[in-house]
């Protein structure tokens, strides 16, 4: 039997009434060699109930029902079923324009092994095909580094299986940039491509960007950042002048202040002598760090940045939690 030339990958949980949009849009792309993955994880309304009334119809679609383990673990089913030659990611409460797999799988595949759909409206990037050293500058000096979101994007099949890239099921925020992050340490070329407008994303009230997890697992997200970014910056040698700059301005930082804001913000709450004990336990060289490379306009952001950076660990916890309380008052979190 032929293998298809994409699978695509459908996390699902709880998303009965944005699915039959999402699967219809993929349904009718005008690429058609394609095999439609859906992944249930273990939701509780009718999502799984639909994934199967539309599997009967069409026999390009497999699903799998599966426990709860979150939208990485069901990311990693798709990606261990994946028969296609390449991989895409939809989410189950997003939908696509009929382009949309036909325009990633661009005439000149074969000589790439990533394609990169930009996303985001404020960043200015055209197509253009990279590789070694011009890529990695590229990926940086573009901001293309933001979008990270595992969509708009075509990952070889054969180099994902090869190197054991999956999503890192720990982690709970930046999981997808990690993933990312990993691949494209494994490669020396891609495509990029202009925002074509053909991926519709449906942001929620609520979302990840807003919830907070364990100091643990936002520290841990932080660390691996930090790790792979460097290696990827490093890979074709002085490229940039100062590795761990260019690492500490390219989301490395956002991950940081996340990891400690989480003391305050993380539910249920943290004992104080617990936050002080692991506050004190952060090397001083990320504090130090954080506290020279973090950019922002925000007031509160730059008081933030200054009491971490003088490790003034029981002012920076205080300050933090009103700032929270006023954020949650009126309802800027």
């Amino acid at each position: 039997m032929k293998r298809p030339e994409i699978s695509v990958i459908v996390p699902i949980f709880n998303v009965e009434q944005y699915l039959s949009r999402c699967i219809e849009s993929i349904l009718l792309q005008s690429f058609y060699d394609f095999e439609l993955l859906l992944i249930d994880d273990g939701s509780f309304d009718n999502s799984g109930k639909i994934c199967d009334e539309y599997a009967e119809k069409d026999d390009r679609i497999r699903v799998f029902h599966k426990e709860n383990g979150g939208v990485s673990s069901a990311r990693n089913v798709g990606l261990c079923n994946a028969q296609g030659n390449w991989v895409c990611f939809v989410d189950g409460d997003d939908s696509i324009e009929k382009a949309y797999l036909s325009i990633l799988f661009v005439e000149n595949l074969k000589e790439s092994s990533l394609v990169i759909m930009n996303y985001l409206d404020d960043l200015n990037v055209k197509d253009i095909q990279l590789s070694g050293k011009e890529m990695v500058k590229y990926f940086i000096e573009s901001k293309l580094i933001r979008g990270t979101g595992p969509y708009c994007k075509l990952f070889n099949n054969r180099i994902l299986k090869y190197n054991t890239i999956i999503f890192n099921t720990h982690v709970h925020m930046g999981e997808d940039g990690l993933f990312l992050l990993q691949y494209l340490y494994c490669i020396d070329n891609m495509i990029v491509l202009e925002n074509r407008k053909v991926y519709n994303y449906i942001q929620h009230p609520g979302s990840l960007s807003t919830k907070y997890y364990t100091f643990e697992s936002e520290y841990e997200c932080f660390q691996l950042w930090h790790r792979y970014l460097c290696q990827f910056v490093e890979k074709y040698g002085e490229v940039f002048e100062n590795v761990e700059v260019v690492a500490w301005k390219s989301r490395v930082d956002e991950a940081f202040l996340r990891s400690v804001q989480a003391l305050s913000r993380h539910r249920p709450r943290y004992k104080f002598m617990r936050v002080l004990h692991l506050l004190e336990a952060i090397p001083k060289e990320h504090t130090d760090n954080f506290g020279f490379y973090y950019e922002t306009n925000l007031l509160r952001r730059k008081l933030s940045r200054f009491l971490i950076k003088k490790r003034w660990f029981v002012m920076y916890w205080l300050y933090s939690k009103l700032d929270f309380l006023y954020n949650m008052k009126y309802g800027k979190i």
